[in-house]
């Protein structure tokens, strides 16, 4: 059944009051923060319900007794006293527990012989269950689970059913870590030595959406995963138990029942020196409206153009129009920055090859004020040596300005000012002269005696 996730944009980070003043606690990490927010995953109560009702229509056996995991207090040592009744839940809100409940009362409506809510032990024998399905929204590090099957497992009969294979575990929840699979088997009763009949891993199973592996990432936080990591270990305000979530899991998807502390504790850790984004782990109320916003609606009045918009235009003014290049530039997700070029270009601040427009030029100026582009001098460069047919080589005593003399040498010596081979250059340049304006060619048919000058002209 495909699942629909909120997650959150650009357009929403950058105009949201509340993230801008958590934002704005570390701005040395602030393109790091952005890309965390981005990554996240948010469940709505809907979904998860329809999820976990689906999934128990498709998955549990009939008949199953239905428990929903929850957090006992320190009294607690046994699920069920020794009569084989359910110890008395709490009355106050338990957060995932509460609305995990409401789908099994749901369930139960539709088949109660199927699906039977914590049931007494006798009702179990009666009926011959065989099977206990264990809900949750999402496993971390494992322990709660841990602690709450050690409680269940207290019980004697509980006990004996487990180990000569009556009973049976199916553990589901919305999400869950690899690591906390193997702790939950290991801390059950038993052993999977080749001599047991019923081992001890064959006897549980577990059924999720989404199952994290600690070493792929990766495929959860995206390709600037360990910046994100190196973020979460900067903030010494927050107790390095909490700061990759508990257990080190570094989960992203977030409830909106019930924010898990897997997450990273940036975002939901609270003391009197550190307010998280999702203080107390309690999912403020502004940020479902804005995940359920459309884009007319975000902006208002206030300009569409983010920040990180804004210096995507910068760069691509300065002629980086690569979005590799940007986002190499910026230190940006390669996915953030094709997201932030779409948007501008659809905006009309951008050509179809990253090129500024008139529009985006006029928004830059009213941003970073009237910069003016220095004046250059853009006629053309011709060299002195090119104008030596033109002027006289010496300078001349007027050239310039009246301080300015013939460059001959202080006693007028020939040697000295060049003078002994201007005779030679005078008789060379006579030599190669063209031939004067007033001697015109002539026919050589038309040649006149010497005897008898010619008067008139050459014959034409």
């Amino acid at each position: 059944m495909p699942v629909d996730l909120k997650s959150l944009s650009l357009e929403v980070i950058d105009h949201s009051e509340e993230i801008q003043v958590w934002l704005n606690k570390f701005p040395e990490w602030r393109t790091v923060a952005i890309e965390l927010l981005l990554q996240l995953k948010f469940v709505s109560s809907d979904v998860f319900s329809q999820w976990l009702k689906q999934t128990l229509q498709d998955n549990a056996a009939s008949p199953c007794a239905i428990i929903a995991v929850r957090k006992l207090e320190s009294e607690v040592t046994q699920l069920w006293d020794e009569n084989g009744k359910l110890i008395r839940r709490s009355s106050s809100s338990l957060g995932s527990e509460d609305l995990v409940n409401s789908v099994i009362a749901a369930l139960v409506k539709l088949d109660r012989e199927r699906f039977v809510d914590h049931p007494h032990l006798d009702t179990m024998k009666e009926k011959q269950i065989h099977e206990i399905v264990l809900l949750d929204d999402s496993i971390g590090s494992g322990q709660r689970v841990i602690e709450f099957l050690t409680c269940l497992m207290k019980h004697k009969r509980i006990l004996s059913w487990w180990n000569f294979g009556y009973i049976r575990l199916k553990i589901i929840a919305f999400s869950r870590t690899q690591e906390a699979e193997k702790r939950i088997i290991n801390s059950l009763p038993g052993s999977d030595h080749p001599t047991r009949k019923f081992k001890r891993s064959s006897k549980v199973s577990f059924i999720s959406e989404y199952v994290h592996d600690p070493a792929g990432i990766a495929s959860t936080w995206g390709r600037r995963n360990q910046q994100i990591v190196d973020f979460c270990d900067s903030i010494d305000k927050i107790p390095w138990y909490a700061r990759r979530g508990f257990g080190k899991t570094m989960s992203n998807l977030v409830f909106f029942h019930s924010v898990p502390d897997n997450l990273p504790g940036v975002l939901w850790y609270h003391d009197a020196d550190w307010e998280g984004l999702f203080p107390k782990r309690n999912l403020p109320t502004w940020l479902p409206k804005l995940l359920g916003q459309t884009h007319n609606q975000q902006l208002g009045n206030v300009h569409p153009v983010s920040n990180e918009a804004m210096a995507v235009l910068r760069h691509c003014k300065r002629g980086i129009t690569n979005e590799n290049s940007i986002a190499w530039a910026m230190s940006l997700d390669c996915r953030v920055t094709k997201l932030l070029l779409q948007r501008l270009r659809g905006m009309g601040l951008l050509s179809d090859g990253n090129r500024i427009t008139e529009a985006s030029r006029a928004l830059l100026r009213k941003k970073d004020g009237n910069t003016t582009s220095p004046d250059f001098d853009r006629s053309m460069y011709v060299p002195q040596t090119w104008c030596a047919g033109r002027v006289t080589v010496q300078p001349s005593e007027q050239v310039g300005a009246a301080d300015l003399l013939q460059t001959d040498s202080d006693d007028g010596s020939p040697d000295s000012d060049g003078e002994v081979g201007k005779a030679s250059l005078e008789r060379t340049d006579a030599k190669t002269a063209a031939p004067s304006v007033s001697v015109a060619p002539l026919d050589p048919s038309a040649r006149v005696s010497s005897a008898e000058p010619d008067t008139h002209g050459h014959k034409g």
